[in-house]
């Protein structure tokens, strides 16, 4: 079954509830509100009544401004779902249709349906990439909600048979060694589950741990004994005597070798570390630059610095059947200009200067009739001569094509921008299962180079949680996971995670093969900042006051002064959004922004050095401060609903502006929590504001 593509609409639920339009997830409101689109889903292309949603969202007792407010949802839902293409005849995904409200999406679109689909498949791969579009529990922000109930131990049922469908497999072909890990987790998330301990016993048989499968069989024999007083079913017995006697039937044939691939021209470096996850991206950008039907020639990869653009596309490089060429740009120094990048390339594939002819044509000649692939790589400090040279090559021949990696988009005609996003990570509030949390790329890698740290080491259940707040609080960054991964060989991951408030100064034991800009996570972000002409580094500065998204005008507003005027700022911004060093938002009410954890982390320090947190943060006090007034002298208005739900989208930065008040100015304090006392009240959050009072 196809993969939806990065450009078309997606409803995950296996995990968080997600809507993404184009690759970028839409802002969807509040709790209740999240619930109603939830409910639509789970009934795509099926009228869910009115009376339904009020039961299911207000346990059979809607007050009686309810359709009221259930109206009020949809209409902000139409909103935010506005970028999805509707179906055809009709004007928008989400319509009224009677006796209620009816989604109208391709099934594809809902990553459960896409699923469902895979285990029908039933192959290896089919069920390998099934299980790869859980990111967690399914619907975890709905966990006990009545309408979510039934689906999601149906899924979780359905995730854990394709789980076991998935390891037979493995086993039958020889990988029980690999498999030990993975089902030792398992056994103990399930302890009472004969498949997943049967599985297990197979796997140390077939890594040669005769006594281990057998004292796995006895633990299970003891835990049926005391939890349920049932001895071990036959299948688990059978299995126990085949151990016993060495059944030449448990050993499976060894996976057979890889088919060696022909060698073609090149000079990419070999692997030297596992490459972890990335399957959905290397698929997206290898459709992008070898699919005949879009032409592209020339694909450039962006993201933060340390987001892993190198490794990605060397990976990708590696896989295609093309003669791929490396040209790392990184050492070249100063303001370089095309030359300097053409001799590089030339120095890259072999080719001499001849001085009769331009070096682009040596060049051409030497790439031509081979549809070469040209792997440029860092290209964001020449980025003007690189740009030139990209645009010379792709004119002068025609069937290259260049694989580009830059924090700065090239700009010139013909180029595709893939942004590389950063690992997923566990962002569930609700404590994750290990067997969970290794469904992470972020988690996945880290526990791989972990491993590199510390040999042997194998996650314990108790240790999940901390793993998840390294990932989470390093955003999914590849290189800060690996740098961390690597403080193992003396510390404990509990340990790991308590010295993260000053990761630039701990995250500092990178390879010394490494270039010097890759070997500490503060190196890498330096790398980044020292790019930034003097209008920019003031803004990422000062973004670094906001806790939440953000938008233009409050941004306008926060961060101009004499140093920065008003009108600079939305350039300023733009070209910190290019640079990967800003992310772009899309809520219903318009773009909005956010700094990375760890760029927040960094620019903050960096304001502090400066001297300018202090006015940046009074600044930013006043404006949200002046923003809880308006809103709470239109309490009243008929439209009070909304200004309500400008301080629910503010509610991070309203939290910080009091906290930096009840120091710096506590009158400001008293000032804003009085202002913000009717919000409070009306969304059940008198337990934060009575604190705030009382302090």
């Amino acid at each position: 079954m196809a993969r939806t593509t990065s450009g078309a609409a997606e409803f995950r639920i296996l995990g968080s509830f997600e809507v993404l339009s184009g690759g970028v997830e839409l802002a969807l409101g509040g709790a209740k509100q999240r619930a109603v689109l939830a409910m639509l889903v789970l009934h795509a292309n099926e009228v869910v009544s009115i009376d339904r949603l009020l039961d299911e969202l207000w346990d059979g007792e809607p007050g009686p401004g309810a359709v009221t407010t259930l109206q009020v949802y949809i209409s902000h839902l139409r909103r935010a779902l506005s970028p999805l293409p509707p179906p055809p005849g009709a004007d928008h995904v989400l319509q009224t249709r009677r006796p209620g409200y009816v989604l109208t999406v391709p099934p594809d679109s809902i990553d459960a349906r896409r699923f469902e689909a895979l285990v029908e498949e039933g192959t290896a791969d089919s069920l390998r990439r099934a299980l790869g579009l859980w990111r967690g529990p399914a619907l975890s922000d709905f966990t006990y909600a009545s309408f979510a109930e039934n689906e999601i131990v149906r899924l979780e049922e359905l995730r854990l048979t394709a789980l076991e469908r998935r390891i037979d497999a493995d086993l039958a072909l020889g990988r029980a060694a690999d498999l030990v890990p993975e089902l030792e987790a398992l056994v103990a998330q399930h302890p009472l589950k004969e498949g997943f301990r049967a599985q297990h016993m197979r796997a140390l048989y077939g890594g040669g741990r005769r006594a281990e499968a057998l004292r796995s069989y006895a633990q299970a024999r003891e835990l049926l004994a005391d939890e349920l007083g049932l001895d071990p079913g036959p299948a688990l017995q059978d299995l126990e005597r085949a151990i016993l006697n060495d059944d030449p039937a448990l050993t499976a044939p060894a996976p057979p070798a890889p088919t060696p691939r022909a060698r073609v021209a090149g000079n990419l470096p070999a692997a030297t570390t596992s490459f972890v996850g990335r399957r959905t991206e290397l698929d997206d950008i290898e459709r992008l630059l070898t699919d005949p039907s879009t032409a592209n020639r020339l694909v450039t990869l962006t993201g933060a610095g340390g987001s892993g653009k190198t490794r990605l596309a060397l990976e990708l490089a590696r896989d295609l059947t093309a003669p791929a060429w490396l040209v790392d740009l990184a050492p070249i120094a100063g303001p370089a200009g095309a030359p300097t990048i053409l001799a590089a390339v030339a120095a890259a594939i072999g080719v001499r200067d001849d001085p009769d002819r331009p070096l682009q044509d040596t060049i051409a000649d030497a790439l031509s009739d081979r549809g070469a692939v040209l792997v440029l790589d860092n290209c964001e400090h020449v980025l003007d001569a690189a740009a030139s040279t990209a645009d010379t090559l792709l004119r002068h021949c025609s069937d290259l094509r260049i694989l580009a990696t830059s924090q700065e988009t090239l700009s010139i005609p013909g180029e595709v921008v893939y942004r590389v996003p950063t690992l997923p990570v566990p962002d569930n509030p609700d404590p994750l299962s290990l067997e969970e949390v290794l469904g992470f790329d972020a988690v996945r890698l880290f526990v791989d180079r972990a491993r590199l740290a510390l040999p042997g080491f194998t996650p314990s259940p108790k240790e999940a949680s901390a793993i998840c707040e390294i990932c989470r609080r390093l955003d999914g960054i590849p290189l800060a996971l690996e740098l961390a991964a690597a403080r193992l060989k003396v510390l404990g991951v509990d340990q790991v995670a308590a010295r993260l408030d000053d990761r630039f100064r701990f995250l500092t034991t990178g390879s010394r093969a490494a270039l010097p800009r890759q070997r500490t996570l503060r190196a890498a972000v330096d790398w980044s900042y020292d790019l930034l002409p003097a209008n920019q580094r003031i803004l990422f500065e000062r973004l670094s006051v906001f806790a939440g998204v953000f938008a233009l005008e409050r941004a306008e507003a926060v961060c101009t002064d004499d140093a920065l005027a008003k009108h600079d700022v939305i350039d300023a911004l733009f070209d910190l959004v290019q640079r990967s060093l800003v992310v772009r938002v899309d809520t219903p009410d318009g773009v909005r922004y956010r700094l990375l954890e760890t760029l927040r982390h960094y620019a903050s320090e960096r304001a502090t050095a400066n001297g300018e947190v202090d006015a940046t943060r009074r600044r930013h006090a006043a404006v949200f401060t002046e923003l809880a007034e308006e809103a709470s002298l239109r309490r009243q208005d008929a439209d009070w609903q909304r200004w309500f739900d400008v301080l629910d989208a503010e509610h991070d930065d309203l939290r910080a502006a009091l906290d930096w008040l009840a120091t710096a100015d506590p009158d400001g304090a008293l000032r804003l929590a009085a202002a913000l006392w009717p919000f409070w009240e009306t969304r059940c959050l008198t337990s934060e504001g009575r604190p705030a009072l009382a302090r």
